[in-house]
């Protein structure tokens, strides 16, 4: 495999507007994309001033960021969704809120649920699924 093949394939895993923007960026680019295609009203909540983050971490964010809109639009039946990034203690939460129909019973860790999962753990985070203030489901990654 020649290096040609090696940053293609990188820049597949990781997404240009990620490598060019930064992550803020991305994720408004994403989430404004997300609204479009869905019909879904989405609020974003961007704190000013966040760190610089590991370019894994970043990717992490980014893509449990990604797996949580898809879920929304594939599972919850929502009208509205929240997306934040905020800074923790010593540490970055994203978090992803619909108000639509939640679980039905405990989320089912398939799929995608796992797939967050592993990333969070790859970058030493912690993930968690639970209901959202009045109603949906809320997911939140902190990194």
């Amino acid at each position: 495999m020649g290096s040609d093949e090696v940053r293609r394939i990188s820049r597949e895993l990781r997404p240009e507007m990620l490598e060019h923007l930064g992550l803020v960026s991305a994720l408004t680019e994403l989430s404004t994309s997300f609204a479009r295609v869905s019909g879904l009203d989405v609020e974003r909540r961007f704190s000013a001033g966040l760190p610089k983050f590991a370019p894994e971490t970043e990717l992490a964010v980014y893509r449990v960021a990604q797996e949580s809109l898809t879920n929304v639009a594939r599972h919850a039946q929502a009208r509205r969704v929240t997306i934040g990034l905020e800074p923790g203690h010593d540490s970055v939460v994203l978090w992803v809120a619909d108000d639509g129909r939640g679980f039905a019973g405990a989320p089912r860790e398939d799929g995608g649920l796992r797939s967050m999962r592993e990333r969070a753990l790859l970058v030493g985070g912690a993930l968690a699924v639970r209901e959202a203030p009045g109603g949906g489901v809320e997911v939140r990654l902190e990194v």
